[in-house]
């Protein structure tokens, strides 16, 4: 059975679930709002690779766009000067086309070259061992056809063997044109911790990923007969754990599929 939203405080109050950060009006009736965190990763690619195809992009979308060189700006010079189109989900219906300009929250230098990296080995089956290309940025912007592996800002799951818990995807993003958490499934009794999200663009324009946006909906149900505890690289020792950048990369990353 489902849980309600007084079922669910009663559920964090007993201890059986955990949500943390928890903000009261993130509680909806049968669910919880979970928050876009800022941390995104490319599995198997190289964080260069990655880079380059921003740049390219930027620089197809600009293409037609008159270049002043008068005064010996170079052509990256003028990609940074003209702003593109993107689209903000944050933003109101009537404002959500919003150009995107050097003295904005998002351009291309601050975007490509400010923000923070890493390149994190994993194993692919098929191809050996490969980079995982890995993003901080509050602002992240998700080119048209291209998918991204996100994280929530909250640790949510279950800390007792009689729960279980499923995400879903808000019904707003598909109607923005994203795919989110498409192959989530139910998360096993006694998993808590962030959330790793499939994010996929199937517009043909850019959309921004805004730290804070309300990403997914976490919902708690009723388990009989469980008496396996989840345990995995992607659990943690306890709900109060703080992790280091380059651990909440780890746990985000692809792990060997098991063959029985």
């Amino acid at each position: 059975m489902i849980q309600g939203n007084d079922n669910i405080l009663k559920l964090i109050e007993t201890k059986r679930i955990s949500i943390k950060p928890f903000k009261e009006e993130l509680l909806q009736g049968v669910s919880y709002d979970l928050r876009l965190d800022e941390y995104f990763v490319f599995p198997f690619q190289n964080h260069y690779d990655v880079k380059n195809k921003y740049i390219e992009y930027w620089k197809k979308t600009i293409s037609n766009c008159y270049f002043d060189f008068g005064r010996h700006e170079t052509e990256e010079d003028n990609i940074r000067k003209f702003g593109i189109q993107c689209v903000n989900p944050a933003l109101d219906s009537n404002e959500t086309v919003q150009a995107v300009e050097q003295k904005e929250d998002i351009d291309l230098e601050k975007f490509i070259n400010d923000f923070i990296s890493f390149n994190i080995l994993s194993k692919n089956p098929n191809t050996g061992w490969r980079y995982n290309s890995c993003f901080i940025s509050d602002h992240f912007i998700l080119l048209p056809k291209q998918r991204v592996l996100a994280s929530t800002i909250e640790k949510a799951g279950s800390t007792s063997l009689d729960i279980t818990t499923k995400i879903f995807s808000k019904s707003s993003w598909a109607r923005h044109g994203l795919e989110v958490a498409s192959c989530a499934g139910y998360g096993d009794p006694h998993y808590c911790n962030h959330w790793t999200l499939e994010i996929f663009n199937k517009n043909e324009y850019p959309v921004v990923l805004q730290k804070g946006m309300v990403i997914a909906q976490i919902a708690f149900e009723k388990v009989e007969g469980c008496t396996k505890e989840y345990k995995s690289k992607y659990n943690n020792e306890g709900v109060d754990k703080a992790y280091s950048d380059y651990d909440r990369f780890g746990m985000m990353t692809p792990k060997k599929i098991k063959i029985v």
